[in-house]
């Protein structure tokens, strides 16, 4: 196992490309530097070739101060490139593995308060975990022009509309309404059982938001899924198995247990 470690600066993106001689990367924290100015939060983004960027983390100095991260570069081909957004510079530590897989174990941080960090996702030249939903197994495929994933647990999400912003939500971020990425957002959404048709819940045509933090349960593992990794200004619909909706505690008495859901959400908007 070699150390890696890198000094993000804002305004000079750093690009990686990689190394055969080194193998793969594997990013595992990400820390502030030392005392200074900060306002608002500091965000470390990527982007693979050509690909939209992705944001990795996202941390305020009063709050959270560093990042666990747990991020493998699998890029033989493409040059993947960091950049920080904020005020303050960011180092990102990690280590690169063994070329048979095998590492040490490198000094973690702990990720507290509002960060926003993917766990155990791989960076990946195709559509990745961190982009639609939170499983590491799934299929995607193209119908009628639109990108649809499938996951291992059955859930299926489909972006009708491709949000044109770079904010996105993820596991751990507060959410308003829609979900954010660690910002304050607005989404609107509608609920309806797959098998009749019959909606149960809406909040198209309201002003009035709903304020909850993806990826802790908040709202039923299924919203939970399929709206990690939205990108503000996007629509998608997610088809949520029985396994994964209102069943056990979240169970509520206008929609059977085993019944297959159907979900439409606008992430519209973040402050």
């Amino acid at each position: 196992m070699a150390f890696w470690g890198v000094e993000l600066e804002p305004g000079k993106p750093y690009t990686h490309s990689y190394n055969s001689s080194l193998g793969r990367l594997r990013i595992s924290q990400a820390t502030l530097e030392g005392p200074g100015i900060c306002s608002g939060c500091i965000a470390v983004k990527c982007k693979v070739g050509n690909k939209s960027p992705v944001s990795l983390c996202l941390m305020e100095a009063d709050v959270n101060g560093s990042c666990m991260l747990d991020i493998e570069l699998e890029e033989k081909e493409d040059d993947v490139v960091f950049e920080v957004i904020g005020n303050r510079n960011v180092h990102l530590t990690g280590f690169y593995l063994c070329h048979n897989g095998q590492s040490g174990k490198a000094a973690l941080g702990n990720c507290g308060g509002r960060c926003s960090t993917s766990q155990n996702a791989h960076v990946k030249t195709e559509f990745n975990v961190l982009e639609m939903g939170g499983e590491p197994e799934y299929k995607d495929t193209e119908v009628n022009g639109r990108r649809v994933r499938t996951m291992a647990s059955g859930l299926v999400i489909e972006d009708i509309k491709r949000g044109k912003k770079p904010d996105i939500a993820y596991h751990g971020c507060y959410v308003h309404l829609s979900l954010s990425l660690c910002l304050f957002v607005e989404i609107f959404y509608s609920g309806q059982i797959k098998r009749t048709g019959y909606v149960f819940e809406s909040n198209y045509g309201h002003s009035q938001c709903k304020s909850f933090t993806l990826g802790k349960g908040d709202v039923i593992k299924g919203l939970d899924e399929g709206i990690n990794g939205m990108h503000v200004g996007g629509k998608r619909r997610i088809t949520i198995p029985p396994s994964m909706g209102y069943c056990g505690a979240k169970a509520r008495s206008d929609v059977p247990a085993d019944e297959w859901l159907v979900f439409e959400v606008d992430l519209d908007d973040a402050e």
